[in-house]
């Protein structure tokens, strides 16, 4: 039987994980059980002979030691890059594409010093599914030379790396989502976001970054490539399932990357890796030839949004994609602008402030930010008021069974027809379903018609919020956490409580995240005077039993808006980055 690398080579107990070889499988799987193993193997090999070929690949004496947890400074101590691979790489996309356009740096250089600093982080934090630098490097070229005939840019992202979340197809390459019967199934076409991307001067798909199976945990880890971990502290991850980009981004190896959200996978990422991200409503963002799990399911959609390193980034992305008119290829795309006038804010501002769900209550750390982001905001002269919207557990179960309307059995052919073993946070939600217990048709639009009502209900009770402000307006956003904890560290197989993530999906919310600071933990210790809501509250906040675990870890929540508020939401997040500055 072959047996798969680990993320480096003698990896020690300082990490505490399960290697997905070792992962027991199902009971009813009948494939031949090393077939899995060697497609896995291959793929892996495959990866690791591109990045050789870069000449990139950082000699062993020069890589931190397996026992150091924090390798975000590496990069600075190291002696590997120089100074100017060093200034482009800790620059923000908006930087970029002004010093590309200005003739100081040329989209060469950038792509040399990210694609250094890309194969660097792959040897720390395992965020690489598939390499396209060939690919990447020859629109470079094109880039340049435009520039150099004809003194223009091509579009406002001109000559931007751009990374992409593995769902993502470019031609020629896999998109697996992390199943191994997906493998060595090339695209033979791009994602229509990719093409609107590259027609506004960008460089997308440079990499593509790893994720769960089927794209349904809040970790990062599958059979195929292994596992992703954090790069403030390796001994947690980064969430799920848009983990590799966190991990990718949070090492500034990539400017803006590319995610998806269906419960929270671009929300998870981002603040587990200190970023800012936008989970948009479905429409502004085109999903046409992305590859995904729960196909056909259209109760909860899942949509597409950048992670990345200031709102200002989010801006830049979310307006150059509206620009490109995809609702002409694309059916579910909206024809909806960029409206600037809807980033016109009243100068006094009112925010929800919503600790926990209603049913379990947050980590120590998570409970800082929040406190540490009202105190910034009232500073400023703005309104925060608490606010918990009903019913939030009983969205988090109605969100998981649309989730499972089809009893699992989707995700049971894709898994199972390889044979490979089912990873334990994966199966915790989307366990198949016997056949005689499976929902029926009337049972998923029962669940279509709660949710419609739970919708009504929310808008209304909303509006109402106009009754204990001071503006006499509704809230403008709700703070609150995305979890109730910080990042799940690498041994812990169980869930965490969703239901602080899940109601931005269900009612289609848009969705921006922010970050507020690290795990300390000598300042977040256990609350000893800690009052549990129930047993299950009781059981989950005592996970939280040693600090130490999650030392510098990032810390961040979300600001949701309503349906469509795109523009308003990234303009919050600067309100809010401002707020956090001071």
């Amino acid at each position: 039987m072959l047996l798969l690398p680990l993320l480096w080579a003698g990896a020690t107990a300082a990490f505490p994980f399960r290697a997905p070889h070792d992962l027991l499988p199902r009971d009813n799987i009948t494939s031949d059980s090393d077939s899995w193993q060697i497609v896995a193997a291959d793929k892996q090999s495959a990866r690791a002979s591109l990045l050789k070929e870069t000449g990139w690949l950082v000699p062993p004496e020069l890589l931190p030691s397996n026992d150091t947890l924090d390798v975000t400074s590496w990069a600075f101590t190291s002696g590997w890059f120089t100074d100017l691979e060093l200034e482009i790489t800790e620059a923000t996309a908006s930087d970029v594409v002004e010093r590309i356009a200005s003739g100081e740096w040329t989209a060469t250089q950038v792509l040399e010093a990210v694609g250094k600093r890309t194969v660097a982080a792959q040897q720390l934090v395992n965020p690489l599914t598939e390499i396209a630098f060939d690919r990447a490097f020859q629109r470079a070229a094109e880039l340049d030379a435009h520039f150099e005939q004809t003194g223009c840019v091509v579009g406002p992202l001109h000559g931007l790396p751009i990374s992409l979340k593995d769902q993502f197809q470019l031609k020629g390459l896999d998109s697996t989502i992390g199943y191994v019967s997906f493998a060595n199934k090339p695209a033979d076409v791009d994602s229509t976001l990719v093409s609107a991307l590259e027609a506004a001067g960008a460089i997308p798909g440079f990499v593509k970054t790893n994720i769960p199976p089927g794209l349904m945990a809040d970790v990062t880890v599958n059979n195929l490539f292994g596992r992703t971990v954090n790069p403030f502290n390796r001994g947690v991850g980064t969430g799920g399932s848009s983990g590799g980009e966190g991990a990718l981004v949070g090492s500034h190896a990539s400017f803006i990357g590319v995610g998806t959200d269906i419960g929270g996978s671009i929300r998870f990422p981002a603040i587990n890796a200190g970023l800012w991200g936008l989970r948009p409503s479905v429409g502004r963002c085109s999903y046409q030839r992305v590859a995904n799990s729960l196909r056909g399911q259209e109760a909860v959609q899942s949509t597409c949004g950048p992670l990345g390193r200031s709102p200002a980034d989010l801006r830049l992305f979310m307006s150059t994609l509206a620009a490109q008119n995809t609702f002409l290829q694309d059916p579910v795309v909206l024809p909806i602008p960029w409206r600037e006038e809807q980033e016109q804010l009243p100068e006094k501002l009112s925010f929800g402030w919503t600790m926990g769900d209603g049913a379990f209550q947050p980590a120590p750390p998570l409970q800082r930010a929040m406190y540490e982001t009202r105190k910034a905001l009232e500073a400023l002269g703005h309104e925060v008021v608490e606010y918990i919207p009903a019913g939030l557990p009983e969205a988090q179960a109605l969100v998981t069974s649309m989730f499972r309307a089809d009893g699992s059995v989707q995700y049971e052919h894709d898994i199972d027809s390889s044979g490979e073993p089912w990873i334990p946070q994966v199966l915790n939600l989307m366990r198949p379903v016997p056949e005689k217990e499976r929902p029926t048709v009337n049972d998923s639009w029962a669940l279509v018609e709660q949710r419609q009502r739970f919708a009504t209900q929310f808008l209304a009770d909303w509006e109402e919020t106009k009754n204990i402000t001071c503006t006499g307006r509704p809230i403008d956003a709700l703070i609150m956490p995305v979890q109730s904890f910080p990042a799940l560290p690498n041994e812990f197989e169980d869930d965490l409580p969703a239901g602080y993530a899940n109601l931005s999906p269900m009612l289609d919310l848009t969705t921006g995240v922010f970050p507020v600071t690290r795990v300390d933990p000598a300042i977040d210790t256990v609350n000893a005077s800690f009052v549990p809501i129930s047993d299950a509250d009781k059981n989950n906040q005592a996970k939280y039993d040693d600090p130490e675990r999650w030392r510098n870890v990032p810390v961040g929540l979300q600001l949701i808006g309503r349906r469509l508020e795109e523009e308003k939401i990234v303009t919050l997040l600067e309100v809010v980055q401002k707020a956090l500055k001071k």
